[in-house]
């Protein structure tokens, strides 16, 4: 795997246990409340609600999380997909610890839809896609002309070239 050879390359010694997890949000599955007493106030699951079988896959390892509450309309869950886990999750702490990341995204005061490291990498990546074709909708100063493989790119302060950063 060539993010552990990357790792070894660092130092020899760092071999992290690793869990890649695949989040898919595009979907027409729904979750509804098999008794209207265990709904919430708009007659969705309550927040927090796994689903872990019957409409997922029998072998492989998979769920559905509803980690945020309703407002408006049907929940959709979102659907997660273990592709390879060195730390031996069991389903029942890799759902904890989905559904506890779903409340730290800095912008919200209450849970997201999606885990928040797959938010985070979301919105680098629009940022990212915006800023390489000219399309930054956050900047007055956009250029249609591409001036080499930094094209569109803004200048970091110095102070912060080392540093990541989330805008």
């Amino acid at each position: 795997m060539q993010l552990r050879r990357a790792c070894m390359q660092i130092d020899p010694a760092f071999r992290p246990f690793l869990t890649f997890v695949t989040a898919q949000k595009r979907h027409n599955t729904k979750v509804f409340a098999s008794n209207p007493k265990d709904a919430d106030r708009s007659g969705n699951v309550p927040s927090g609600t796994v689903v872990d079988t019957t409409i997922c896959h029998p072998k492989e390892f998979d769920f559905f999380l509803v980690s945020q509450g309703g407002l408006q309309g049907t929940s959709r869950p979102t659907h997660y997909k273990v592709l390879y886990d060195d730390n031996k999750f069991t389903p029942d702490q890799l759902q904890a610890l989905t559904y506890r990341l779903c409340f730290t995204f800095a912008r919200a005061t209450r849970s997201v839809g999606l885990v928040t490291p797959a938010y985070y990498a979301d919105l680098l990546a629009e940022r990212g896609r915006n800023l390489l074709d000219g399309d930054d909708e956050s900047s007055s100063e956009t250029s249609s002309v591409a001036s080499g493989p930094q094209a569109g790119m803004p200048t970091i302060h110095p102070s912060l070239s080392a540093n990541m950063y989330f805008i």
